[in-house]
């Protein structure tokens, strides 16, 4: 079985090139979806984050306190790396159970926001995704409507360029208004088939 990562900023349209291989019958892991169940179902998550940003951390229903933690962690990235160190090796984990799940399909689609910045896990190929940061803009205010521009900007400055997916990725989709998707993902899904 060969594992690929799907990765690009926020509204890049990771998921709608995930959903295409799913579509297709592919097994899609979302790390970053796994990531929020884990944070409120491992206890060693739990136990990290807890003593990273105190009882606060969780509500007494025990859901994340998102907000709370979004705030402290966007401005200090000390803080960031240091509950990433927490998250990420239980996501792992998770996703090599996961893998074991479907070890007999010919490939699995991991789909993750972090993946370039430092080298993921085993994966075979990686597929950057990459969109005019307008189109990125619109689609996240639509998807999110509590959000501002400014914020998305924020967002969109913290997370991985283009330049670092152009250059890294083994293969780069762009997803705007002119490029035609399907084709490429129809040859990619070709490709990975035949591995």
């Amino acid at each position: 079985m060969k594992k690929i990562g799907v990765t690009g900023g926020i509204g890049s349209g990771k998921s709608t090139v995930c959903q295409y291989f799913e579509l297709k019958g592919v097994p899609v892991y979302y790390a970053d979806d796994r990531a929020k169940v884990l944070m409120i179902s491992n206890p060693k998550i739990i136990e990290g984050v807890e003593g990273l940003f105190g009882d606060e951390a969780y509500n007494s229903d025990g859901a994340l306190n998102r907000q709370m933690i979004a705030e402290k962690a966007f401005y200090d990235q000390s803080l960031l790396t240091k509950l990433n160190e927490i998250v990420h090796p239980v996501v792992y984990s998770d996703f090599d159970e996961w893998c074991q799940i479907h070890k007999d399909q010919p490939y699995i689609i991991k789909e993750a926001a972090i993946m370039l910045e430092k080298k993921d896990q085993a994966l075979d190929y990686v597929i950057g995704v990459i969109a005019p940061v307008q189109d990125r803009i619109l689609r996240i205010l639509k998807r999110d409507p509590q959000r501002n521009q400014s914020q998305v900007q924020g967002i969109m400055d913290k997370q991985v360029s283009d330049q670092l997916i152009k250059d890294k990725a083994d293969f780069v989709l762009y997803n705007d208004n002119e490029t035609k998707l399907l084709p490429e993902l129809n040859r990619l899904h070709s490709f990975f088939s035949k591995l």
